[in-house]
């Protein structure tokens, strides 16, 4: 659901995992043609499940089959964005997102990243 502005545009995205989330994102255009552009997103930046290296025997086996079950991770982070026929118009775009925040389940500070493929109307 994007907000569009010359050169920029706001966007709110729907985060789904175990326990729904969402973002706002801003991206800023880089290039005359507006296909490159950097912005930043803040609330649910990715999913992750459990870190399963700190167990042992057979608590790592229950762990890596509780970890297919992954929960949100909220926080922030920055985006590139490559947009093929121009930021606000209609096409194909793919962005890149990275960012760190707090694991919902287990309350750790965990990096996340993120690609994103989508079409905009």
């Amino acid at each position: 659901m994007p907000l569009q502005e010359r050169n920029g545009r706001a966007y709110l995205n729907a985060r789904l995992s175990i326990d729904a989330g969402a973002a706002l994102g801003y991206e800023y255009a880089l290039d005359p043609q507006q296909q490159h552009a950097l912005g930043a997103v803040i609330g649910s930046i990715g999913i992750r499940g459990r870190d399963c290296n700190q167990e042992d025997g057979f608590e790592q086996v229950g762990c890596a089959l509780t970890s297919l079950f992954r929960s949100r991770v909220d926080g922030v982070g920055v985006t590139y964005s490559f947009n093929n026929s121009g930021l606000n118009q209609r096409g194909f775009r793919a962005r890149v997102e990275a960012g760190r925040g707090k694991h919902l389940s287990s309350g750790t500070q965990q990096w996340v990243a993120n690609l994103v493929i989508g079409y905009q109307f």
